[in-house]
């Protein structure tokens, strides 16, 4: 065999082929999964690839893209100035002539601030829709509190008075509010007062009732009593939400609990609550009471006495008749009432 014998050449071209034949065919890895795999590169496409982290699990998740800064709707009782136009100012409660004064429950945008305190800043309910440049707002949380105005303005106020930084639930006319706070909850949005250790609690059902209390002698009084969840709260400083809650003020503002009402708020259950004093019904006026104004009294507000001592009379329903009377040359005359 010479030293450039075309044998050895052919076995090192066979051995070369045998090797590339074993081999894996090599694949484009842009190209996705093997097969007949091409769900998995759509779903891979929508979804993320499968080892990364959870969408949930995921720094700036849901907030957007890097940092963002928290937003927070802020309350306070507050009262009406008996003069408009003019500033109004927290409200606090008064004895004698001025413990009527109007209350109303003010709402603001605030944001947490670096030291974990909620401020003010530059937002403004006229404004907070495209005003809010460098602040680096959660864009989901800026669209909630964008809806926010023209819901309140639902009540056909189309503009802001001297005062732009707060809005009042009193004047909130569309049950919608409700749907906002738990769309609120579950965006993050703080619902926050004016302390530092202050409570926003929005409950799941408000009742307004008149309670018949004997006082151990002749005649008995009627007090408005507010239920939320079940449980009392005070209605010296209570209010009323459009016509469909109620929000009431504890522990010298520092919990503050709204609910929706179970029905439609009637005129006269607002003005009793809103008055917030007792009606006192002499003996001598109890009979007269109960025929001519307890009916219509507990059709717009329910009428209890839970201790036993008034004894309410049982209001029926009124019954449809039908009256048939026979005329001459065989007519029949029906007449209908209650």
């Amino acid at each position: 065999m010479g030293v450039f014998c075309k044998h050895v050449a052919a076995t090192l071209l066979h051995a070369n082929a045998l090797r590339l034949r074993s081999a894996p065919e090599p694949r484009n890895p842009a190209a996705g999964p093997p097969g007949g795999q091409a769900w998995r590169r759509s779903l891979d496409e929508l979804l993320g690839p499968r080892d990364a982290a959870p969408a949930e699990d995921r720094p700036g998740a849901g907030t957007g893209s890097g940092r963002t800064t928290p937003l927070g709707l802020q309350f306070e009782l507050r009262e009406q100035p008996s003069r408009l136009p003019g500033p109004a100012r927290p409200w606090r409660p008064a004895a004698g002539a001025q413990q009527h004064r109007r209350r109303r429950l003010g709402v603001r945008p605030v944001l947490l601030n670096a030291r974990g305190r909620w401020v003010k800043n530059q937002l403004r309910w006229n404004t907070i829709s495209y005003k809010t440049y460098g602040l680096g707002l959660d864009p989901e949380q800026h669209r909630w509190f964008a809806q926010f105005v023209p819901l309140h303005r639902a009540s056909g106020q189309l503009y802001f008075g001297e005062d732009n930084d707060w809005l009042y639930l009193d004047e909130f006319s569309s049950p919608l509010l409700w749907q906002l706070f738990a769309e609120a909850r579950r965006l993050g949005i703080g619902l926050v007062g004016m302390k530092q250790d202050s409570q926003v609690v929005v409950g799941s059902a408000a009742d307004l009732a008149l309670q018949a209390r004997g006082e151990g002698g002749p005649g008995f009084r009627l007090e408005p009593v507010l239920t939320v969840d079940g449980r009392p709260h005070p209605v010296e400083s209570a209010g009323v939400i459009g016509s469909h809650g109620f929000y009431s003020c504890a522990k010298d503002g520092r919990l503050i609990t709204l609910a929706p009402s179970a029905g439609p708020v009637s005129e006269v259950g607002r003005h009793l609550l809103l008055d917030g004093s007792a009606l006192e019904i002499p003996d001598a006026d109890a009979g007269h009471f109960f025929e001519h104004y307890y009916p219509a009294l507990s059709r717009a507000v329910p009428v209890s006495c839970s201790d036993g001592s008034v004894q309410l009379p049982e209001i029926l329903p009124p019954v449809l008749v039908l009256a048939a009377a026979y005329g001459p040359a065989s007519t029949l005359e029906l007449r209908w009432e209650f």
